[in-house]
């Protein structure tokens, strides 16, 4: 299916740059590209988005938006290099460029790695005067 949605990706991207952009066609030829586009999304069999995946796709992402927030208040670079630090990860390996990039990078490594738990203790532990707890989603929010 991830095959599918890069070739139709792909061609779309073909076309838009054969036309130097979508806009700078007629409104025909606009159509026409819809229709060929909808023509190659029935035959790879492209299924409809799954609204549901994207909610809580958003969601997720909204719902560390305060910890994000928080964290970048209250850390500069040079204390959230040492929060890295003790939580075994180095600062450079989250790849991001800048200190927000990077706390954002760090928040998705704590969660993926199953590790928010972790960084919970580790920031409070760093700034115990900041109600961490709330910050976090946990099943019971």
């Amino acid at each position: 299916m991830f095959e599918n949605l890069m070739i139709v990706a792909g061609i779309a991207a073909v076309l838009w740059l054969s036309g130097y952009g979508f806009y700078l066609y007629t409104s025909r030829q606009q159509q026409d590209i819809a229709q060929e586009i909808e023509a190659l999304e029935e035959m790879l069999d492209v299924p409809e988005p799954d609204s549901t995946q994207m909610d809580e796709f958003l969601l997720d992402i909204n719902d560390y938006r305060p910890l994000r927030e928080q964290i970048g208040e209250t850390f500069n670079e040079e204390e959230l290099r040492t929060l890295c630090f003790d939580l075994g990860i180095s600062y450079e390996d989250l790849g991001a460029r800048g200190r927000v990039a990077n706390i954002r990078e760090l928040i998705d490594w704590a969660k993926r790695n199953g590790q928010l738990d972790r960084l919970q203790n580790t920031l409070v532990s760093a700034k115990p005067h900041i109600t961490w707890s709330d910050l976090f989603i946990t099943g019971d929010n």
